[in-house]
Formats: C-alpha cells, structure tokens, sequence
C-alpha cells in the first residue's frame, strides 16, 4: 500500500509529523500511528520494515498520542465495518491515501471528534448516524462540499436535493422534477437503486441524512457569522 502525501514544514508541526496508517493486521485491518521525519514513500516502506529510526504503536482504543485516539481493529470495541468508515473519516481531500498527515491542533481535533464518537459504546453510536456522518465527510472530501461551497446555496438547494433522495423511490422522478437544484447539474442526481432494493433505499437515506446535515449546518454558520 503506497501513502500519498504533501510537503510539510517541520517547525509548523513543532518538529514532528503524524501518520494515522491503515494497514492489513494479521487479523484484518490495523491502525497505525507514525511518529517519525518521513518525507518519502520510501523511507515509509522502510520504517516499517523496522530498519528506519521512526517507532510505531499499534494500541486499542483507550491509548492515544497527544489526547487523538487510535486503533487496531482486533480490539474488542472497533469492527472492520468501523476500521472502513475511519478511513474515510481521515483520507485525504483528493480521496487517494489512506494515511492522513497531520500538524495542527484544528486538523487533528476534527480527527479526534470523529474517532472518539466511532470508539463511545455501541449505544452512543448506532450505524446510521456513523453511516451518515461518514457520507456527509465523503461529500466534502470528494465531491467539494466544503462550509464555502455550502454557503454559497442559499435558496435551499442542499435540503430540497435531500427531499429528492430521502422520497420513496416510486416518488423519485416526480421528486427530481420538482425539487431538485435548477442550479445543480442533472449529472450530479444519482439515486442508488430500485425500488425493491432495501440496501439501496437505505443508501439514498444516508445522501439524504448527509445533505441535510449540510443544510443545518449552513444555517447554523448564518446564525453565527463570527464564529
């Protein structure tokens, strides 16, 4: 598995850089945190070799490195399921790595927040909020829905774009007819599946939850302009 990162500055990480890693445990996916100068994907493929100066920690949920959890899917409270949805949690913008480099305290509390609710006790974390958050992290990272992309939306789109997905489907194409963005390219609309397909229709629930997400969000922005 080859990383792919961007240049850093040492003296803005304070001398140190971080990798949240996911790689193939011999009991299924393993998260590794990487503490070391690795500047090349090389010099990674060696320190992991355990010929490189770097040292590496595989723990269970309740170790951390600078209060950020991480994990070894083997531990008795993350599943493989969880380990898939972290990564999306932390890949990179261009949804290409499976590492994510961090340096600054904003970036690593994003990843921290997100890695404590998938690691709080079951009944704190059902699937489908984990689902939905996970989408709504995939439609910023890969799709560009970012807080300015969002703002700019200020007629409602991203919550009529919800009622497109969130309908059922025999009410899809009315739905689309009526609701979906003038502004929003047709190509953009892509429902999961047929009607009878319960995994899809819980699909579409998961875009639905996400856009609506958004749409709160941005009105939460407009309520507090400076924060």
């Amino acid at each position: 598995m080859t990383p792919i990162h961007t240049p850093y500055d040492p003296e803005q990480v304070a001398g140190e850089f971080g990798w949240l890693w996911l790689d193939d445990g011999p009991m299924g996916p393993e998260w590794h945190l990487v503490q070391t100068y690795v500047e090349t994907d090389d010099e990674l493929t060696t320190w992991f070799s355990g010929d490189g100066d770097g040292h590496e920690s595989t723990c269970a949920p309740a170790d951390s490195y600078r209060g950020l959890p991480y994990l070894s899917a083997t531990a008795p409270t993350c599943t493989p399921g969880e380990v898939d949805r972290l990564e999306v949690t932390v890949r990179f913008a261009d949804g290409a790595s499976f590492g994510h480099a961090f340096g600054d305290a904003e970036q690593a509390g994003r990843i921290e927040a997100a890695l404590s609710w998938l690691l709080s006790p079951g009944d704190a974390r059902p699937r489908a909020a984990v689902d939905v958050l996970a989408e709504r992290r995939r439609q910023v990272e890969a799709e560009g829905f970012t807080a300015e992309h969002d703002d700019a939306h200020i007629r409602g789109e991203l919550g009529a774009a919800a009622a497109c997905y969130a309908v059922p489907s025999r009410a899809r194409d009315a739905a689309f007819d009526s609701h979906w963005p003038e502004t929003w390219d047709k190509s953009w609309w892509k429902p999961a599946g047929a009607a009878s397909d319960l995994t899809a229709r819980r699909r579409d629930l998961v875009t639905a939850g996400a856009l609506i997400l958004a749409e709160i969000e941005r009105i939460d922005r407009l309520a507090k302009p400076n924060a």
